[in-house]
C-alpha cells in the first residue's frame, strides 16, 4: 500500500515538474517588432533580469489624442550577444527589428514580461535617416516654391501650419507681385478705369 501511494506522489510530482519545465521551455508565439529602444535596464533583488522598452511609434487615440505604443520586453541574462546589439543600437539611435519569442508563462526569476528577445537587427543608420529628412527637407521646399513661386509663404517653415490671416497676407503680395488689385482711377469721377 505505501508503495502504490509512493508511486502516485512520484508521478504527481514528475508531472508537475514535467509541466513547469514545458512552461519555461516552450514558446506560445514568436514574432518581431520594430521601433526605436527607448530603454533597458537590470532589475531585481535575488535575480536580476534585463527588461527593455520599444517604442513602436505613435497612433490615434479614441479621441484624435496622439498616443505612444510601447512594448516592454525581457532578454536572458546568459544571451550576451543580444545585449551588446541593444546597447549599441540605444547609442547610435537606430530603428531597430527585435526578433523574440513569447512564453506561456511570465517567471519573475527569468523575466517580467513573457516576450524574450533572441535576436536584433538594425533597420538604418542614422547617416541614412540623415540622408532621408535631408531628401525629404528638399522635397518640402521644392513644392513650396512650385506652390508659391513668388517665395511669398518662405517665413513658414514646412511643417507649421498656416493661420487664416498668414494665408490672406500671402494672396495679398501675390496679387501685388503679379499686379493685381492695383487699379487706376480716372480724377473725373474717380471712377476705376478697366485695364
Amino acid at each position: 500500500m505505501k508503495g502504490k501511494i509512493l508511486l502516485a506522489l512520484l508521478v504527481v510530482l514528475l508531472l508537475i515538474a514535467g509541466a513547469y519545465a514545458v512552461s519555461v521551455v516552450a514558446t506560445y508565439s514568436d514574432g518581431y517588432r520594430a521601433g526605436q529602444i527607448i530603454k533597458m535596464s537590470k532589475k531585481g533583488f535575488l535575480f536580476k533580469t534585463n527588461e527593455g522598452q520599444l517604442n513602436t511609434g505613435g497612433g490615434f487615440g479614441g479621441e484624435g489624442d496622439m498616443t505612444s505604443s510601447i512594448w516592454d520586453f525581457s532578454v536572458a541574462r546568459s544571451n550576451k550577444e543580444v545585449l551588446k546589439k541593444i546597447e549599441d543600437a540605444v547609442d547610435g539611435q537606430y530603428r531597430v527589428k527585435l526578433h523574440y519569442k513569447e512564453k506561456y508563462f511570465k517567471h519573475s526569476w527569468r523575466g517580467d514580461t513573457k516576450y524574450f528577445v533572441y535576436d536584433v537587427e538594425t533597420m538604418e543608420t542614422p547617416q541614412k535617416n540623415q540622408q532621408n529628412n535631408n531628401a525629404n527637407n528638399a522635397a518640402n521646399r521644392a513644392a513650396k516654391q512650385k506652390a508659391f513661386p513668388g517665395g511669398a509663404n518662405n517665413n513658414l517653415k514646412p511643417q507649421e501650419k498656416m493661420t487664416i490671416e498668414q494665408a490672406r497676407e500671402i494672396i495679398r503680395k501675390e496679387q501685388e507681385a503679379r499686379g493685381f488689385g492695383k487699379s487706376k482711377t480716372n480724377s473725373a469721377d474717380e471712377q476705376p478705369v478697366p485695364q
